[in-house]
């Protein structure tokens, strides 16, 4: 006399499993797709610094590198040579006339000042990205757990 034991709803439990990995899967993607967007709208709008052109804020985007089934890579960046210097700030430091035989500026009374050297006393850093992938880490976590819910929705369905 022997024991037997029949276990049934092994498909049903394969196909859950295969659903709710195929949701955290979306999630995922879905999840750094809308980090980099909103962290980088957070860049271009939330800043200390000055922009008079509008081309360091124009220059700030945030796309999705790499999207493979498992998941995504993105990346929120400024693309203007000097958004380090915004961001970090600089030391003092001397500018010299390279192109031409003078400097010239216009300060703010709208005098006209030529030089060939000045001392820069230099800039405190304005982070703009910092914060932008703080706010992207955020909408991760909070996209991660929305996945995360729904994933245990479909383990949880008869």
């Amino acid at each position: 006399m022997g024991w037997q034991a029949d276990i049934t709803g092994l498909d049903d439990l394969d196909r859950d499993w295969a659903d709710a990995c195929s949701a955290l899967s979306d999630g995922a993607q879905r999840g750094v797709a809308m980090a980099v967007a909103e962290g980088a709208a957070e860049a271009r709008t939330v800043h200390r610094y000055r922009d008079r052109t509008g081309a360091l804020t124009a220059s700030t985007v945030g796309r999705v590198e790499v999207s493979t089934k498992g998941g995504a890579e993105g990346i929120i960046e400024a693309t203007k040579p000097y958004a380090s210097f915004v961001e970090e700030g600089t030391a003092a430091h001397e500018i010299w006339a390279r192109r031409a035989a003078a400097l010239h500026w216009v300060d703010d009374a709208g005098d006209h000042h030529f030089a060939r050297k000045v001392n820069h006393p230099g800039t405190s850093s304005m982070p703009f990205i910092g914060p932008a992938a703080l706010k992207a880490e955020r909408v991760m976590v909070r996209e991660a757990e929305i996945s995360e819910v729904g994933a245990a929705r479909i383990m949880d369905r008869d």
